[in-house]
């Protein structure tokens, strides 16, 4: 999060595990701070929940891992 408001970027890129703060708690919190921020969701984690808490936050993205090159691009 300090990072994040340090850059400002565009994109952001995270997982669901992180340590601290997990990327749905990370993710919310970005987009109070700058709602035109594009988040992508990395994730090992196939659980529905996760999904549907990501697409009501505004998440452009959720990619299961492992990805290939191609589908990230």
């Amino acid at each position: 999060l300090e990072m994040f408001q340090g850059l400002q970027p565009e994109i952001v890129v995270t997982d669901i595990n992180m340590p601290e703060i997990d990327g749905l708690e990370l993710s919310e919190k970005i987009l109070t701070l700058k709602s035109e921020t594009k988040i992508i969701i990395l994730t090992g984690h196939d659980e529905f929940e996760y999904a549907k808490r990501a697409c009501k936050l505004g998440i452009i993205d959720y990619i299961l891992k492992p990805i290939e090159i191609d589908e990230l691009t």
